[in-house]
């Protein structure tokens, strides 16, 4: 567990928890709209595999961007 004690576990799901209710998006990691500039969160993301090979993953916005705010609020 990164946490020392069961208090810093119980402090951070609080956090969590607050962020969640009031409906906060943090910035810096680009999950936040005003990041985006005029463009919209990406919806595809080209991955580079071994050997030359390229992978293009569709990411559907009403599925990812929710889980991206999930994790950066957890960071």
């Amino acid at each position: 567990s990164p946490f020392a004690t069961d208090e810093d576990v119980l402090l951070f799901l609080a956090q969590l928890r607050s962020q969640e209710e009031n409906d906060i998006v943090p910035t810096g990691l680009a999950v936040h709209p005003s990041e985006w500039g005029n463009e919209q969160y990406p919806t595809h993301e080209t991955l580079k595999m071994r050997r030359g090979q390229v992978l293009e993953m569709e990411l559907p916005f009403e599925i990812w961007w929710p889980r991206a705010v999930q994790w950066a609020r957890a960071l």
